[in-house]
């Protein structure tokens, strides 16, 4: 297997649900002024260091930032692969993605996905090629997806909360407040991303388990699936 980091700094933008689309950003990542962000991050950290908003956790200013939540967020940077990279299979893998997150590589809509804990990897051979690449992700806070979602079953949960349907997302629920933050729901690359390469074959969902025998010995079993990729 062969990788390439995808971590550092990243163009974000930002626009209200549907603009970007309509501007032709999945192709080209947005044209004209933008954010360096950082990848692993957060866009409250982002738009923070940019000097666009206040320290989200100081005082009362995570109240101001609610209009944050309804926003489409825009990362996008180009990247090289070499010629001997594009093997037999070549896939991209997101640690994590927080929430709901469209994925785009040269144009081309490469994946989906919409829980902040599970990393998520698709396929991307067709897609990339040897010399310059442009990846392009766009996020949102994961609100849209569970809008129209019935609240009311679950008293405790939804009547608290009121508009906000958060079990229904698959997100750190503490965003939404708790005891010990405010509501601030978090949105952005949030772990590494890589791209990587195979020849011949990729080992999948390797697992070790130990058993302790009774000379106190142990015996190490090993378990994986192989995908062959010819």
């Amino acid at each position: 297997m062969k990788k390439i980091s995808l971590n550092g700094p990243w163009q974000l933008r930002y626009c209200q649900e549907g603009q970007g689309q309509a501007q032709d950003w999945p192709l080209n990542g947005g044209i004209g002024e933008y954010i360096t962000a950082q990848v692993p991050g957060d866009v409250h950290i982002d738009l923070t260091a940019a000097g666009i908003i206040d320290e989200p956790l100081y005082g009362q200013n995570a109240s101001t930032l609610t209009w944050m939540e309804a926003y489409d967020w825009w990362y996008s940077r180009e990247f090289d692969v070499p010629d001997d990279f594009d093997l037999d299979q070549v896939e991209l893998c997101f640690e994590g993605l927080d929430t709901d997150a469209d994925i785009w590589l040269n144009g081309q809509h490469v994946g989906k996905h919409a829980n902040m804990f599970i990393p998520y990897r698709c396929n991307v051979t067709e897609a990339v090629h040897p010399g310059r690449n442009r990846l392009v992700v766009r996020v949102d806070c994961g609100l849209r997806q569970a809008k129209d979602r019935e609240v009311k079953r679950y008293l405790g949960i939804g009547d608290k909360f009121g508009k906000y349907p958060r079990m229904w997302i698959r997100k750190a629920q503490f965003t939404f407040r708790w005891d010990h933050v405010p509501h601030l729901l978090t949105c952005g690359i949030w772990r590494p991303v890589e791209l990587q390469s195979f020849k011949e074959a990729i080992l999948r969902d390797v697992c070790l388990r130990t058993s302790l025998q009774p000379d106190g010995q142990a015996i190490v079993h090993l378990f994986f699936e192989i995908q062959n990729l010819h």
